[in-house]
């Protein structure tokens, strides 16, 4: 069969594809580093498919050329409902008696049809509550999330979908071995879906609104869209939909949308990973073919005007300011796509961009950069920059308007074309070392509906584009009109919606459908393990004294990265993180500092200085042939950085901004209050810098902590293709010291606050959403217990098929983000934590809370739970190979728990070994019971704060006390 299929892709035999049900439209490119087959079945369906056999496990996107913007202008946010009830089977799949459940949703989806219909509010209450009944007799056929589980049980993770303007993509990544169970899933689920579970879904996805309401990225996003793209879509309408529509939706139209455009000319499957394409194509013609095609519905709404005149808009919001500027440009596949793209990676491409350079670099703005946004009907570029103190948002819109300007006249040095093409070339070979990269690739193609030899032509056509023709190109978009959005710092009240009458759905988790038996019926081989082992899959070699190199070989491309690692960090050295900015801002004896940012980037190098709590790294990586240059700019950066004293005040008035502005942002006050009940004084956020350590910091100061680290041990990470001794020899030069090195000195870990009960510490702050997290202390490091806290994160938590996501979200509909995970230390002498999170409509904040604590102290005892996760438990070890690039960070992570070697083999073992009655001893001495540190952000005026003292001795806390002054 195979020789068939191989002698096909080569001739293309029409008679003998019509046979197979499909044909081979695209034979492998010789320049397409992805070697990407693409056939087409019977019915229209496209399948995309790349092999790669670095791990065990492929990936599968399945594209929809249907996105937010094919809404009815009546129905906002209706693509982004389907994609969520996609996950809730069909007549097959999530119910255990389709015909009792199906007159139960016929009638909720006649009584929706009235919902959305009446205009009366109270008559439109009294129709929710027979839905809410008639919603409790349907959930009694229900199985919640079996989607999920089937893909979990096989070995599946990363299950997720995203609604685009212009496309839905639905993917997951499983086994190698199960491919024949994906096909059968996946081919059913878009076969007669059954919107069971709308109720609770769809307060799921208001929930998603309300943390939509308190991003003001998005906000600001939403504003300037609506200015550049006016009745179109992509201006008036959201993927979200509006709050309106969100409440009054109609099953009906969702019916209709999933009718006219899931059909299978109008979807794409993509797989990358360990397979043989012509054995997947037989696979997927087998399930997928069933599929049918339709007329797909034309695009009649008028694309977007032309910008005439200049317009602005205002937005307010606590915190930082910002300023975005947008032109209208092209849309995908125009002519000019490839220049445009290159004009934006002009401006900015994080190093040696105008912006990044005349900006950034001179600190003239707090921050700035772009972004094109080039879409199927309509493309733009957009401009974006924070003020610093006393600056206004116009002086930053002159500032990034001026970079413009020097591109229309050709202000911009020549060296830097072919640079922004070794970029985009060395961004694409590391892409295309995962699965998840190819098809990011794949999926945005076939969703902007471009031929597959024109994007794998698009460096090329960019390396044929002149300065000159950028000059024109940038002349002809950016002398027009624009728009503009500022966000300034004020009050913002997020609108608000009563939380509605909701009886949870009571969860069986014994129930399972006669197809979920089948599909795990079906037979694969067995994959093995494969763990690390020290001489074949990593290298260990001993430099110096106090200096060792670990080295893996890249198998993939000619990309490098070096990293030294320092074991100390912020917590140890508390100027480090200033040390790094201003080194960011500094050059050396030889060079200023944007000739530096030059340097690194015309040698397609990237440079950072990472600082963390207990590890410090300085990051190199580049292209393999100039890897002697790029170690020598390194050299010099570590041995000669010259810091400048006008350089270092305006970065410590800079970073003081942003200081004050974090303790006005929602997600930075609930980081440092959840530090805060977890350590008291010792938090992060009041052991940093203050303002006042801030001021007095001098150049001397910086550059002799960065010089400090130099003195300590310190290990070299390779991953490259030089073999092991020429690196040694090359890194042995950056290593000379007469000094002997010093040890690293003692780790700074704060302890964990032990509760005695429970206690709830709180902020006051106006958002849509309360943020919460409940944390306990899980006791020192302690290896043998790594299984036991595996088998529990799994049973527990276990993504969307988990109890937590099952309980709060799919049966109470209490939080749209909601998680669990028992973490373990980083550090054989430090503490774990046992932590859980919820992100929920702020009025529906006691009951979260109290029914996740339940959860926590009552966990539910299921067997048939049991055998699912350890079968899923099974099949993730078993395809738990760990690629090349991550190897070294694994090993160095064993290492700082005091292990030689991978551990993985023995946990595994006793994983398997281990049994339901030994998870709940584990849970009931570890978990159970334990008080609680409970942390809270969210509006008073919108919690029971006398029912939220039921669950903890209540402490209000100011902003001004959770951050250092």
């Amino acid at each position: 069969m195979k020789a068939k299929h191989a002698l096909l892709s080569l001739l293309l035999v029409p008679f003998a594809s019509l046979q197979a049900g499909y044909k081979l439209v695209q034979a492998p490119l010789p320049e397409d580093l992805m070697q990407v087959h693409i056939y087409e079945l019977d019915n229209g369906l496209t399948v995309y498919l790349t092999e790669n056999d670095e791990t065990p496990t492929f990936r599968s996107e399945i594209t929809v050329r249907a996105g937010s913007k094919d809404d009815p202008e009546d129905a906002t946010g209706l693509a982004h409902y389907l994609e969520h009830l996609l996950f809730k089977g069909n007549h097959e799949m999530g119910t255990s008696d389709w015909e009792k459940e199906k007159v139960h949703i016929d009638r909720i989806t006649e009584l929706y049809e009235e919902h959305f219909a009446e205009d009366d509010s109270e008559r439109r209450a009294e129709i929710y509550e027979e839905i809410n009944k008639e919603s409790q007799l349907a959930a009694q056929y229900a199985i919640p999330g079996e989607f999920d589980t089937l893909i979990s049980a096989l070995g599946g993770s990363g299950i997720n979908a995203y609604t685009a303007p212009d496309r839905t993509v639905y993917l997951e990544e499983l086994p190698s071995n199960r491919l024949e169970q994906w096909a059968k899933i996946e081919s059913a689920r878009f076969t007669n879906p059954v919107l069971r579970l709308f109720q609770p879904e769809l307060e799921i996805v208001y929930e998603e609104k309300n943390r939509a309401m308190d991003s003001k990225d998005r906000l600001i996003q939403e504003a300037i869209f609506e200015l550049l793209y006016g009745e179109h879509p992509y201006g008036s309408q959201t993927a979200l939909g509006s709050i309106e529509h969100l409440k009054r939706p109609s099953l009906k139209k969702i019916h209709e949308f999933f009718e006219a455009h899931y059909v299978a000319n109008n979807m794409a499957i993509a797989l990358a990973g360990d397979f043989e394409a012509e054995e997947a194509i037989e696979v997927i013609d087998k399930h997928f073919s069933s599929w049918k095609s339709g007329d797909v519905p034309e695009f009649t709404r008028p694309m977007p005007a032309p910008i005439t005149e200049k317009k602005s808009t205002t937005i307010h919001y606590p915190g930082q300011e910002n300023v975005i500027i947008g032109f209208d440009t092209a849309p995908t596949k125009h002519e000019d796509e490839p220049a445009l793209k290159l004009l934006d990676m002009i401006l900015d491409n994080a190093s040696a961009g105008l912006i990044n350079l005349n900006l950034n670099q001179q600190q003239r703005v707090a921050q700035a950069g772009s972004f094109p946004y080039i879409r199927n009907d309509a493309g733009s570029q957009f401009l974006y920059g924070a003020p610093k103190e006393g600056q206004t948002l116009e002086e930053v819109e002159a500032l990034l308007l001026e970079q413009l300007d020097l591109i229309k006249k050709g202000e911009f040095e020549d060296w830097i074309l072919p640079a922004i093409v070794t970029d985009f070339k060395k961004n694409e070979k590391l892409a295309l070392e995962t699965n998840a990269g190819r098809l990011r690739l794949i999926s945005t193609s076939y969703g902007e509906k471009k031929a597959w030899p024109d994007v794998v032509g698009e460096i090329a056509r960019m390396e044929a584009v002149t300065k000159d023709d950028l000059i024109a190109i940038a002349n002809k978009y950016f002398s027009k009109p624009y728009v503009v959005a500022y966000r300034k710092d004020g009050d913002y009240t997020p609108p608000t919606v009563p939380k509605p009458v909701f009886d949870p759905i009571d969860i069986d988790r014994s129930k399972q459908s006669e197809f979920a038996a089948s599909v795990l019926a079906i037979e694969s081989e067995l994959i093995e393990p494969d763990f690390l082992e020290k001489g074949e899959d990593y290298q260990v070699m001993k430099l110096g004294k106090g200096v060792r190199l670990f080295y893996v070989q890249n198998p993939a491309n000619d990309l490098f990265a070096l990293s030294k690692v320092y074991e100390m960090g912020s917590r140890e050295m508390r100027e480090l993180p200033m040390a790094a900015e201003l080194l960011d801002k500094s050059g050396t004896s030889k060079r200023a500092p944007a000739e530096l940012k030059k340097a690194w980037y015309a040698l397609g190098a990237d440079f950072n200085f990472a600082i963390g709590d207990h590890n410090t790294t300085l990051n190199v990586s580049g292209l393999e042939e100039n890897f002697d240059e790029t170690l020598e700019l390194f050299q010099e950066v570590l041995t000669d950085s010259q810091g400048d004293a006008k350089v270092l005040e305006e970065l410590v008035a800079i970073q003081l901004k942003k200081k004050a502005d974090a303790m006005k942002e929602p997600s930075m006050i609930f980081n440092a209050l959840r530090n805060y009940t977890r350590f008291g004084e010792d938090s992060p956020f009041l052991t940093a810098l203050s303002t006042d350590e801030i001021k007095a910091l001098t150049v001397d100061d910086l550059i002799g902590k960065a010089n400090q680290l130099s003195g300590y041990e310190h290990d070299y990470l390779y991953v490259g293709k030089m073999p092991i001794k020429e690196v040694a020899k090359k890194l042995k030069k950056l290593s000379r010291t007469k000094m002997a090195l010093k040890p690293a000195p003692s780790r700074v870990l704060p302890k964990l606050i032990q509760r005695e009960a429970n206690e709830i510490v709180y902020v006051d702050y106006e958002t849509a959403q309360s943020q919460i997290r409940i944390e306990f202390p899980g006791g020192l490091y302690d290896e043998s217990k790594l299984p036991s806290i595996e088998t529990f994160n799994e049973y527990f938590y276990g993504g969307m098929a988990g109890i937590v996501f099952q309980e709060m979200r799919e049966a109470r509909a209490l939080a749209y983000s909601v998680w669990a995970h028992y973490l373990v230390s980083s550090f054989a002498d430090g503490e774990n934590l046992v932590m859980g999170f919820i992100g929920t409509q702020a009025d529906k904040t006691v009951d979260s809370l109290a029914a996740y604590l339940d959860l926590w102290d009552n966990m539910p005892n299921s067997s048939d739970r049991f055998a699912i996760i350890q079968g899923s438990l099974d099949n993730q070890y078993r395809v738990s190979k760990i690629g090349f690039r991550k190897v070294l960070g694994s090993v160095k992570a064993w290492e700082r728990l005091g292990i030689q070697g991978d551990p993985r083999e023995e946990r595994y073992e006793e994983i398997m070994d281990g049994d339901l009655e030994s998870l709940f001893s584990f849970y009931e001495s570890e978990i159970q019971g334990q008080p609680k540190m409970i942390s809270i952000l969210g509006p008073s005026a919108a919690i029971d704060m006398d029912q939220l003292k039921q669950h903890g001795e209540l402490t209000q806390v100011e902003i001004s006390d959770i951050f250092v002054d």
